[in-house]
């Protein structure tokens, strides 16, 4: 402890040196940790259907009755007649299980219900007369991997819980309170959960058809409960509905194929499903694997466009820190002098070194927690913004770790090549 006893003494005399070094550290490990996060942020929104689209396959936009009455395909008129002329979907999927080529599995990402006030959950937004709440059921594979970022309570189980009731998690812009469950015709919902004020409704629709080449961030659309002009919403698991519970017109139908398929096959399934709705590119050039790929590549390119900008901050930070750490170094040389003369050894001088880093580093991950804390008080991170996970810690220790070695070199070479009465009769 008498190490960091004589560190503290050293920053505490040149205080404001000290603290400028502290602050360098803390904004180059605050830079870092928000394009981490930045990335992060993006990968919790892809990592649901990264599974599903290394599969063959299309997203399918399903046609509305109208669309559907118009079309004189024999399987289309067929199943209207059966049902009075009303579109059963969930006979629709049926048929694609039972007509196209490969492991068909049909993920329909979101399906939606209203809630009008039921139970006493109303919509708080202003200008919403109707009170709306929207709810989207999410394929089992899709909501047991989502995690969106939440401002209070927990995500939902995909089970009832004992008292039988249905756990939600649900959007800003409502009346609803965490525990709270209200009684709608879609059962006793509890909600369990409330998201962030800025978030994303998952894919359920078509909403950004212009792209030429889509990502699956794409496929999801934005939500602000302050500006929003869409209805607040609540996430449900779909399983606990069972199967084809309220597809609708316009629905986002993931379409696997499995995988192994040829082209000649992929295509013949594409043309197929253009009976029923709407394929981007019937010929496979938009496919799963372009989404895929797409996804990919704006991954990637949060840290292709922001290296630059990283790189250039770490030379920055990496030349002032040593350069500060070594004058710092040579300034105290007199006091290690006098170490060295009262029974201290150049070793235990390092370790004075040692101790003071510890402490500044200490000081500027204290301060990077507090930045990051503030930014979040701000509502500095626009739609979801920032998400901090695991890899966040491994990226600061390992930055830490490389700027504490590169700091300890200069002043480690100043002390072991000084001499102590030397030292002391220049100073």
């Amino acid at each position: 402890m008498r190490y960091f006893k004589l560190a503290y003494d050293i920053i505490v005399n040149k205080f404001l040196f000290n603290l400028l070094i502290i602050v360098e550290i803390a904004a180059m490990l605050l830079l870092t940790n928000t394009v981490v996060a930045t990335y992060n942020s993006k990968e919790m929104l892809y990592e649901p259907y990264r599974e599903l689209l290394s599969d063959d396959g299309v997203v399918l936009m399903l046609d509305n009755q109208e669309e559907l009455e118009m079309n004189d395909d024999e399987v289309v008129q067929n199943i209207l007649e059966r049902h009075n002329g009303v579109v059963e979907y969930s006979e629709l999927f049926d048929l694609f299980k039972e007509n196209l080529k490969g492991n068909t599995k049909i993920v329909y990402a979101g399906t939606t219900a209203l809630i009008n006030g039921e139970g006493g959950l109303v919509s708080g937004m202003e200008g919403d007369i109707n009170h709306t709440v929207s709810c989207y059921y999410l394929d089992h594979s899709i909501f047991e991997k989502l995690r969106m970022p939440l401002a209070a309570g927990r995500w939902a189980s995909s089970e009832k819980n004992g008292n039988g009731e249905i756990e939600i998690v649900i959007s800003a812009g409502t009346n609803a309170l965490l525990n709270k469950v209200y009684d709608t015709r879609l059962g006793k919902l509890k909600v369990v959960g409330i998201l962030t004020n800025n978030t994303y409704i998952p894919p359920v629709d078509f909403q950004n058809t212009v792209k030429d080449k889509m990502s699956i961030f794409d496929f999801y659309d934005s939500f602000d409960s302050n500006i929003s002009m869409r209805a607040p919403f609540a996430l449900i698991d779909q399983q606990l509905f069972g199967e084809n519970q309220l597809i609708f017109a316009g629905s986002t139908i993931f379409v696997s194929y499995g995988k192994g398929l040829s082209k000649e096959e992929i295509q013949t399934n594409n043309e197929y499903l253009q009976k029923f709705g709407y394929i981007r590119d019937q010929y496979g050039e938009e496919n799963f694997q372009t989404i895929a790929d797409q996804s990919e590549k704006y991954l990637n390119d949060i840290y292709i466009h922001m290296l630059p900008i990283v790189l250039s901050a770490a030379v920055v930070v990496l030349a002032g820190l040593i350069g500060s750490i070594a004058i710092s170094t040579v300034r105290q040389k007199k006091h290690f002098g006098i170490f060295f003369l009262c029974g201290c050894r150049w070793k235990d001088c390092t370790k004075i070194i040692l101790a003071y880093l510890t402490i500044l580093f200490a000081m500027a991950a204290a301060l990077t927690i507090l930045g990051i804390i503030v930014m979040k008080i701000l509502n500095m991170d626009y739609l979801i913004g920032s998400v901090y996970s695991f890899n966040n810690l491994l990226v600061s220790i390992f930055e830490i770790v490389v700027m504490y070695l590169l700091a300890i070199i200069l002043p480690h070479s100043i002390i072991k090549n000084s001499s102590p009465v030397e030292t002391i009769k220049e100073n």
